[in-house]
């Protein structure tokens, strides 16, 4: 009761300032309140329903249905209802208050029959605290600047996680207040058709340029090319190529953002083929494996001791033959068997492996896609991830998650907001201190190019321009330049 009456009701400038951070929070209790509908449908405690029903959803009286005798004290009820009376007098809003006060009200022992259930009024709190109203209206839920679309519960249950935060709410209305000048000024790119469809530019951060940043990656390049003649004698070491690689690969594109240089496609093709490289030597049966790597064919030894070819590893491999369209390296890395890149127990949240199953799936093209990507998103919840930080999990590894939900429903209209989404909290992330702003490897986001490629590839509207998408490794410019 005390957070609803420190709300500010009538500062309407709110509702432009802040609309973004009041939109994410909406998302996230969209998603929170369809686990809720969802848990209350299997225990019968809620009779079926959808959007068709507005009295019932979105805004859902989740403590009735648990226990139908829960009310707020009488003391409460008054002072919520003289609040409201005076300051806020729209029948939502009051409907919304009088939910998350009666949710207050229920005891422990109620709650306790569902352990794993999020709070959903926490999100709703947090949205109204930032201040301006919103209504609901033809599918959608307004912010004035921005609009939730309102969907069936059981869509809402699979959408990206808010990010609640005070810290990442205020960076989101300062990069919303940001996005919005830039679209009002950016010029219109004229495509083939006539139209002029605006696009979106998301700047990267700041990294050495010039000769510095060339010198830089080509005496990472050599270092590449070394490890890479060394593998025909021994394996032991080809984890470290592949991470020297893949470092190489980063520093090119620093230097050319845009990967205009053959030299960006080489590198990337050799961190590629180093990675496929890497399973196939570690799990194989036989003496020596047959690879290509860096134009020539090498005949790889089987290595002595085991490298790190995890499920982490796999991931990079994985992005990197999306990336050079290699659909033979994907199969190769698809058919791999999900215990084979286990690590010991701590290593990795178990959403890891369920992601990996995903990707399996959709490339082999097997009927469990949906239900394998049903666990990754739910297994990737920070409220059940113990391992990865919670600003890895949210800024780098959960947003390919989002945009392959995206991508494999075919939203082609949500798929690009999703990608300005996941490149601005890549950047967030790579320059929240100064040691990550100069770490060339945030000079790409990896995982959301390669989802991007397939995107692209499948003639989805983009609309983005980011030098962490490098445009010609984006749009496959150099693909059959030479064998890879």
């Amino acid at each position: 009761m005390d957070r609803i009456s420190a709300i500010n009701w009538q500062e309407e400038e709110l509702s432009f300032t802040h609309g973004s951070s009041r939109a994410k929070p909406m998302r996230e209790y969209l998603r929170r309140a369809a686990l809720w509908v969802q848990e209350l449908e299997k225990k019968n405690l809620i009779p079926p329903f959808g959007v068709g029903q507005p009295e019932d959803w979105p805004f859902v009286d989740i403590a009735h249905r648990i226990d139908s005798s829960v009310s707020p004290s009488a003391e409460l009820s008054a002072r919520l209802n003289d609040f409201l009376s005076e300051h806020a007098s729209a029948p939502l809003t009051g409907k919304i208050c009088r939910f998350a006060l009666k949710w207050a009200s229920l005891p422990d022992e109620a709650l306790s029959k569902f352990p794993n259930l999020p709070d959903p009024f926490e999100q709703l709190i947090n949205l109204l605290e930032r201040g301006g109203g919103f209504w609901v209206e033809n599918g959608f839920i307004d912010f004035v600047e921005y609009r939730v679309r309102l969907s069936g519960w059981q869509e809402h249950i699979a959408r990206i996680r808010g990010h609640p935060q005070a810290r990442q709410i205020g960076l989101c209305d300062s990069q919303g207040r940001e996005d919005h000048v830039q679209r009002l000024q950016v010029s219109a790119i004229r495509h083939k058709q006539g139209n002029y469809p605006v696009i979106e530019i998301i700047t990267r951060h700041t990294l050495p340029s010039g000769p510095d940043a060339e010198q830089i990656a080509e005496r990472l390049s050599k270092r590449v090319s070394k490890r890479i003649e060394d593998l025909e004698d021994s394996t032991d070491m080809i984890d470290f190529a592949f991470n020297a690689a893949a470092s190489a690969m980063c520093a090119r594109c620093v230097a050319d953002p845009r990967a205009a240089a053959a030299e960006t496609w080489e590198s990337t093709v050799n961190s590629m083929q180093l990675g496929a490289a890497l399973f196939a030597v570690t799990y194989s049966t036989e003496g020596t494996v047959e690879c290509l790597i860096d134009r020539k064919q090498r005949s790889l030894p089987v290595p002595a001791s085991r490298p790190t070819a995890d499920a982490g590893t796999w991931l990079s491999a994985f992005w990197l033959a999306v990336i050079c369209r290699d659909q033979e390296r994907l199969t190769q890395l698809s058919e791999i068997p999900l215990e084979r890149l286990r690590s010991p127990e701590g290593s990795y949240d178990e959403y890891i492996y369920h992601w990996v199953e995903t990707l399996q799936s959709w490339w082999l093209r097997r009927p469990d896609l949906a239900d394998k990507l049903i666990a990754t998103i739910e297994a990737s919840d920070p409220a059940v991830t113990r391992i990865a930080p919670q600003d890895l999990l949210q800024a780098v590894l959960y947003p390919p998650i989002n945009l392959f939900y995206h991508y494999v429903r075919n939203d082609r209209d949500g798929f690009a907001p999703a990608l300005a989404d996941a490149l601005k909290l890549h950047k967030t992330y790579w320059t929240l201190n100064e040691d990550r702003a100069t770490d060339i490897d945030g000079s790409i986001a990896l995982g959301p190019l390669a989802i991007a490629c397939l995107a692209y590839d499948a003639d989805f509207p983009l609309d983005i321009e980011s030098d962490y998408l490098p445009k010609h490794l984006l749009q496959r410019t150099w693909l059959g330049e030479f064998p890879t």
